[in-house]
């Protein structure tokens, strides 16, 4: 089963939802959070440029309230 791309690339991301809503995520458990226990998944998947060999996440902001406000509140 071969997989189909929506995306190309960062900036296709941005030109549909508008990168003011795109939200990235570098927290390997917030991620894990957000996608497990809130089914939300990333919009874009690629690797850091602030932080070399990790992982960042690009969600949408108004998907990640929810998750964020739960995460928040569980993380102390």
């Amino acid at each position: 089963m071969s997989t189909i791309k929506i995306f190309s690339n960062l900036q296709e991301v941005y030109d549909c939802y508008g990168e003011e809503n795109i939200v990235p995520i570098t927290n390997i458990a917030q991620i894990i959070y957000y996608t497990s226990k809130f089914r939300v998944q990333p919009k874009w998947v690629d690797e850091s440029d602030r932080n070399k060999g990790r992982i960042v996440c690009y969600f949408h902001k108004g998907e990640t309230v929810k998750p964020y406000e739960a995460w928040m509140k569980n993380k102390k």
